[in-house]
């Protein structure tokens, strides 16, 4: 992301600069609460159970990340857009960056494709391979120089998200590829493949009402990212009692914290 920002500077105009800086920033919020979250709360864990030659936590945990990330991404995606109109007519100020929203959507796959590579990427830290690591890493980086230097004069910022998230992909391919060497895991990937492309597919079916008003847009956009849950059955990447059991969960985690708050002194 750092480089495409000197390549774009290179390449393009300041405006596009500054409409792919934001769209970063935005889609950074994805980054943040659940990629960089996850990843210092699963490193820890992951490696003792590595120790311990036990790997169903990490292809469990694979293919909870690439669904509700996944989803998380598409919601921030979706509603980016709508969420710039409203801060543009708030603050009165240019409305540039209410069309960032693709941008958002590649810049985030590539943060989504970062966050799988994590769990993958474990397994050779856990091996003390970290010449491996830093070998796809450099690999995924001047993939990245390249797809931006080959897209960049044609699509400009898109070009440059686009070229980002496929580095990232490559990054996770790379470190898979030597991975599943040292230790077979078994990761879905044609789970993390359907959910890649039901974000997209869905991303792109918003897109139809972009010249509607606002309460008939916003109000198709939350159905069709509500759709999500039952295209996971549909596609049987979920069952409804994975769904059913995680809601109660979730309730349950909810309830408890705000009972405990209420008990709590002063």
């Amino acid at each position: 992301n750092s480089s495409d920002r000197y390549l774009l500077k290179w390449l393009s105009d300041p405006v596009v600069i500054a409409e792919y800086d934001w769209a970063s920033r935005v889609a950074g919020v994805v980054n943040v609460l659940l990629v960089q979250s996850f990843q210092l709360a699963f490193l820890v864990v992951g490696l003792r159970r590595l120790d311990a030659e036990d790997v169903s936590l990490h292809r469990e945990i694979f293919r909870h990340y690439v669904v509700w990330t996944g989803w998380a991404l598409l919601g921030l995606a979706v509603l980016s857009g709508d969420a710039m109109q409203l801060m543009a007519s708030v603050f009165s100020v240019d409305d540039s960056y209410v069309g960032i929203s693709l941008l958002v959507l590649l810049v985030g796959i590539g943060f989504w494709a970062y966050g799988a590579n994590q769990i993958v990427s474990s397994v050779l830290t856990g091996a003390g391979k970290t010449g491996v690591v830093a070998f796809c890493v450099g690999v995924a980086a001047l993939s990245n120089i390249a797809l931006n230097i080959l897209l960049i004069p044609s699509f400009e910022g898109v070009g440059a998200a686009a070229a980002t998230a496929i580095a990232f992909l490559i990054l996770t391919v790379f470190s898979t590829r030597f991975a599943e060497r040292l230790n077979t895991v078994g990761y879905d990937w044609p789970l993390a493949a359907t959910t890649l492309a039901v974000v997209v597919a869905l991303f792109f079916v918003t897109r139809v009402g972009n010249e509607w008003s606002v309460l008939p847009r916003i109000s198709v956009r939350l159905g069709i990212l509500m759709s999500y849950f039952p295209i996971l059955i549909l596609t049987r990447m979920y069952r409804l009692d994975e769904l059913k059991g995680g809601l109660r969960t979730i309730i349950s985690i909810v309830s408890g914290g705000s009972r405990s708050a209420e008990d709590a002194p002063g």
